[in-house]
């Protein structure tokens, strides 16, 4: 079943998958986007990473920040613990919405590895393929297993003390998570996200492996046929250059290896020049 847009005041609403800023301008019924701009948060965030975007992408940009279930205004629904499982759950109620409109998509963390897999999804059920993929703070999806991790230690296996000692030798110091309360509310989301993250097997191809056909699926030589960029931050230390270069084998089109200020959450916490680094290229894409 295929999630719709609604109208709600005379603007357009999009159901519980797309949650847009509470105080960003929503399109209305007789608009519409040039381009749309999809976007995949990390382990433990919701939609609201990306609140903020719409104001700097203008108005001919759409951002649609995904909501996935289990967290903020979905709590009450159950988490994914599988990819493949929350791939077609995510592409099911969104492909209507990715017929609509010129896209691409936006992935962080956790994200890029799941917008990854959206794209394969929707390659093998032969539906419209983004613009552009955006991959951001992560390692290239053939590099998933644990002994590729430069922290290699399964977080969603550990009991909760020590959980949160690894995960801040991981990521830092989180002025978000000192308190003993906000802990215990985020470690079931925390757990079942790096479940997903952890036990993620990649079953796809590079441009140095022999082609694959997906079931059902068309042929694809030489990667997925859509660009990408990978997006670091200089003192993100989840990643070497090398793993976030290696993006490049992903795309049998064309890739770009792009580099900010910053730590793993970046994105979230000096989003600025990304912001107007992803705000210009889209402009490009709409041009070309």
């Amino acid at each position: 079943m295929t999630g719709g847009a609604t109208e709600e005041g005379g603007s357009v609403s999009y159901g519980p998958w797309i949650l847009q800023g509470p105080k960003e301008r929503r399109r209305t019924t007789d608009e519409e986007p040039s381009l749309r701009l999809f976007c995949i948060p990390q382990a433990g965030m919701g939609a609201w990473a990306f609140h903020g975007w719409q104001e700097v992408l203008g108005s001919s940009v759409e951002v649609m920040p995904i909501e996935l279930p289990g967290r903020n205004s979905r709590q009450k629904e159950k988490r994914h613990t599988c990819m493949a499982e929350l791939v077609k759950d995510l592409v099911d109620n969104l492909l209507n919405e990715f017929r609509k409109a010129p896209y691409c998509i936006l992935g962080h963390s956790l994200g890029a590895w799941i917008a990854y897999e959206v794209i394969h999804e929707l390659w093998r059920r032969h539906e419209p393929l983004p613009i552009k993929l955006y991959v951001s703070a992560n390692r290239a999806p053939h590099l998933c297993g644990r002994h590729h991790d430069v922290h290699p230690v399964h977080l969603h296996k550990l009991p909760y003390q020590e959980f949160w000692e690894a995960f801040k030798h991981r990521y830092g110091v989180n002025k978000d998570l000192q308190s003993e309360g906000i802990k215990k509310y985020l470690f079931p989301m925390l757990k079942d996200d790096f479940t997903l993250l952890e036990t993620y097997e990649w079953n796809g191809f590079t441009t140095t492996q022999n082609s694959l056909k997906a079931p059902g699926g068309p042929k694809s030589p030489r990667g997925l046929p859509v660009p990408i960029e990978a997006f670091g931050a200089k003192g993100d230390t989840r990643y070497t250059k090398e793993q976030l270069s290696s993006w490049s084998e992903h795309t049998a089109i064309k890739f770009k290896e792009v580099w900010f200020e910053g730590k793993h959450r970046y994105i979230v916490d000096e989003p600025e020049e990304v912001r107007k680094y992803v705000a210009y290229d889209l402009f490009g894409c709409m041009v070309a």
